[in-house]
């Protein structure tokens, strides 16, 4: 594994599409990253941050390019870079608001996550999380955290705008666990409401709404059909490459979990599928178990990136500590 550094940190003013970050005694924070082909592999060329939150060098855990078989439709064949988001705190309490902003410019291919699950804590007030990601042409983001755990009694406002251009791909994984279901605490207070926003070209591909709590009217809630773990995986395949997607959304259909190893209530029957509809290819799952829903989304991984990246799934290290 080779390892790159990044330029120094500097912090900078938020332009004008950046939302305003108040000087208040909270932690708030943004991060505005831009990802570019340098030397045959993706390079961070650009770097503002503020407040806790910060990335600390990339990482290259393979060189492989797309093989021949796919180069023609694999969107370029830089080197993959693996990005840590890092926020030192470790979790959100009331008053906190963080922002994101990533671009992957034409030929970078780059996976983001996180060294450690998110959490928001019970709270007060509203604690806010906003990413706003844009995919270049022939280039490829796949924005990929670990799991966020929301505490009983938080107030939790998230909100996700991904804009994808024609010639490139994007891949967003989600696991959100409602409570701590092994230390015996459930979701009966506070709330969630997660906003997602997928577009291409300016036209929305897809938009969906979360809301689970006792925040909004009992009409409109989710209830998750009593499960505390939701886990979701969404990926947007190049124009060209959407003749491949009904046949790899079969095999998806395919895919079976391996049994929980979790308390009694996380061994009980999940639900996961995929479909595919309108340029999104969606695998999600329902249940108790952050294994199992881990579990489908990295066997997703592995069958979708010799299809549409020409290269094996290689998992960010990081996880398996």
């Amino acid at each position: 594994m080779s390892v790159a550094a990044i330029p120094a940190t500097s912090a900078t003013s938020a332009s004008p599409a950046t939302p305003a970050i108040p000087a208040t005694p909270q932690w708030r924070a943004q991060l505005k990253l831009e990802f570019t082909p340098v030397a045959g592999r993706t390079a961070l060329t650009s770097y503002e941050q503020e407040g806790p939150l910060r990335v600390q060098q990339l990482f290259y855990p393979t060189a492989q390019r797309p093989s021949a078989a796919n180069a023609a439709t694999a969107p370029n064949s830089v080197a993959e870079a693996h990005c840590y988001v890092l926020h030192p705190p470790g979790g959100m309490v009331g008053g906190d608001a963080l922002y994101q902003h990533m671009r992957a410019a034409k030929g970078a291919q780059v996976v983001v996550t996180t060294p450690a699950a998110g959490k928001f804590y019970r709270s007060h007030s509203t604690q806010i999380q906003q990413v706003t990601l844009s995919v270049a042409d022939h280039s490829a983001l796949m924005y990929l955290p670990q799991e966020t755990i929301f505490f009983a009694s938080c107030q939790a406002k998230l909100r996700q705008e991904v804009e994808v251009a024609p010639t490139a791909i994007f891949m967003g994984a989600d696991i959100c666990c409602f409570g701590r279901i092994g230390r015996g605490e459930d979701f009966s207070s506070g709330w969630v409401q997660s906003t997602l926003r997928l577009s291409r070209q300016g036209q929305p591909l897809l938009s969906e709404i979360l809301r689970v709590g006792n925040g909004f009217d009992p009409r409109a809630w989710t209830t998750l059909h009593g499960a505390s773990c939701h886990g979701v995986l969404y990926v947007v395949p190049t124009v060209e490459q959407e003749s491949l997607m009904a046949e790899l959304t079969a095999k998806l259909q395919e895919l079976r979990l391996p049994e929980s190893r979790g308390s009694a209530d996380a061994a009980r029957a999940c639900l996961y599928g995929s479909t595919y509809r309108r340029g999104v290819l969606t695998v999600r799952y329902l249940g108790d178990s952050v294994e199992q829903a881990r579990a489908l989304i990295n066997e997703a991984l592995a069958l979708l990136y010799p299809a549409l990246l020409g290269r094996p799934w290689q998992a960010p290290r990081i996880w398996q500590t």
